[in-house]
């Protein structure tokens, strides 16, 4: 494959910012050309292999190459603002459109977890369109899931289990949930979907075929995020991440089914780590089977949440509504399910994203 950019021999380059691309771009590099590595430059991380561009002045180098799909042309500006050369500030990729990006990433794709490739395909891909996101909660129904089959679809988890009774299949299916992802990896590996999941998986399974890993914070309290290229966040719910990928993915009106927010505990004293003692949580009877690990629900998060995904979308233009049948969720705006599906009303297609 033709190379996305060319190092002449023995160049001194530095690489911006440090990244998990960009570090994988430099493993590219170690590779495929005989170069001297300054580091790395980033303003908001500190190493010893990264400087910030204010202390580079007595340093010889050739070029900076600058590696970032959302803030190349900030710090494009902010470099130029340094008096840092014009001619030496490079950019391996994002800025002559989808043809050069795909080359870069095709050429260092074997070099990162997360599928950059794939995910971009994805960004606005659904522009203006609606969609509804699939919880598994006791009030979701198999024929709520016919009445969706034409519509763009999101889903999660054990939904697989509705398979045998429905021809329904979701346009995407995801999971973030670590157990979920383990305990149930081969079942999953063999689905014939769409599936994402976040790279924190790989570090407790190996990776699985036609999959799409994407970065993802864990952390508490979340904000709404939008690029699944940089970095979303967990909101300590899977649902909440289908939220910030149906917004990514240019989506203006959200229906949520299926989302009863409440769980039923195990007798046993708590912890993160639940073992089922066969509570029923979900639409299916043998959702999770006596002594199956599952993670204790973070509800006051979750709630706080959905409450930033609300402020968010308020605020762009964006709707989401909870058509579940029964919910305690009170964040967002409740719709009669079945309203949606009058005869004169238009519904979106089925997404179509071919498998690699």
């Amino acid at each position: 494959m033709k190379k996305a950019i060319q190092i002449e021999k023995k160049q001194r380059l530095f690489i911006a910012p440090c990244s998990s691309m960009t570090k994988a771009f430099k493993k590219f590099l170690d590779e495929h050309f005989e170069y001297e590595f300054l580091g790395y430059l980033d303003t908001s991380k500190s190493d010893d292999n990264i400087h910030q561009v204010d202390t580079i002045d007595g340093i010889a180098y050739d070029a900076i190459y600058i590696i970032s799909p959302n803030y190349a042309p900030q710090i494009f500006k902010e470099y130029r603002s340094k008096n840092i050369p014009k001619n030496k500030i490079k950019f391996a990729t994002f800025q002559d459109g989808f043809v050069e990006t795909s080359l870069f990433l095709l050429s260092i794709q074997k070099y990162l977890d997360i599928s950059y490739l794939k995910l971009l395909q994805l960004r606005a891909k659904h522009k203006n369109t609606r969609a509804f996101i699939v919880a598994n909660g006791p009030n979701l129904q198999i024929k709520d899931l016919e009445k969706i089959q034409n519509e763009i679809t999101f889903a999660c988890n054990k939904i697989y289990l509705a398979f045998e009774q429905t021809k329904w299949r979701p346009s995407y299916y995801f999971v973030t949930d670590g157990l979920v992802y383990k305990q149930n990896y081969e079942k999953i590996n063999e689905l014939q979907l769409i599936k994402l999941f976040s790279t924190q998986m790989l570090t407790l399974a190996k990776k699985m075929k036609n999959a799409i890993y994407f970065p993802l914070s864990y952390k508490q309290p979340a904000r709404f995020a939008t690029n699944a290229l940089s970095q979303l966040y967990s909101g300590s719910t899977v649902t909440y991440v289908m939220l910030e990928f149906a917004v990514y993915m240019g989506i203006k009106e959200i229906y949520i089914i299926g989302l009863d927010f409440s769980f039923e505990l195990p007798q046993k004293e708590v912890s993160k780590e639940l073992s089922c003692e066969g509570e029923v949580n979900h639409f299916h009877k043998e959702y999770r089977k006596v002594g199956e690990k599952w993670t204790m629900p973070d509800m006051d998060h979750q709630r706080h949440s959905f409450l930033e995904a609300k402020k968010f979308c308020d605020t762009h233009g964006i709707k989401i509504y909870n058509a579940s049948r029964e919910s305690k969720l009170d964040v967002f705006e409740r719709v009669d399910f079945e309203s949606l599906f009058i005869s004169d009303v238009s519904t979106q297609s089925s997404c179509e994203f071919p498998l690699p």
